[in-house]
């Protein structure tokens, strides 16, 4: 299918929502054959307010993107320290090199660092959501992806999925 079909991706995120699971399974991998065209749409269906929408989303942008040997599911939660400097690994040690990463902050706010970054960082709002697909993130396992929560009150909650080999 391709990106030729691009035009069809509103249609597919609206079947994202149908009442039928075939139609919103068959939805999300018509968007994943459709690509990386899709994923700007597929991030804002990360956002409806809809659990089963945001859910199919997310298999669809998780079906982009290179073959990986291995992914890692994880929820993490990084303490408050008042510190801005202080920056901990993602709990990706099996995977050398990401390949495809997305990060979502719950109630705080996080700053992420990707391959070995020594500068500010991105800061994800809570809330927000970061997609990398197809990507080279090869650093090495503890300074892939880093973390920090410079709150001095309250710990930031992650949830995410990375694959890499």
């Amino acid at each position: 299918m391709g990106s030729a079909a691009k035009p069809a991706t509103p249609a597919l995120i609206d079947a994202l929502a149908d009442e039928s699971g075939m139609v919103r399974f068959y939805a999300g991998l018509a968007l994943g054959e459709i690509g990386a065209a899709a994923v700007p749409d597929l991030v804002v269906a990360l956002k409806d307010k809809k659990s089963n929408v945001r859910a199919n989303a997310a298999l669809a942008v998780g079906s982009i993107g290179p073959t990986v040997a291995e992914v890692q599911a994880f929820n993490y939660e990084e303490p408050a320290d008042n510190d801005s400097t202080t920056f901990s690994a993602l709990p990706t040690a099996q995977i050398a090199s990401i390949q495809a990463l997305i990060l979502r902050a719950l109630e705080q706010p996080i700053t992420l660092r990707l391959d070995g970054q020594s500068d500010a960082g991105i800061v994800i709002n809570a809330g927000g959501i970061i997609v990398i697909i197809d990507a080279t993130i090869d650093a090495g396992a503890t300074t892939n992806a880093t973390v920090n929560n410079p709150d001095a009150t309250e710990d930031s909650q992650l949830k995410g999925l990375a694959g890499g080999t």
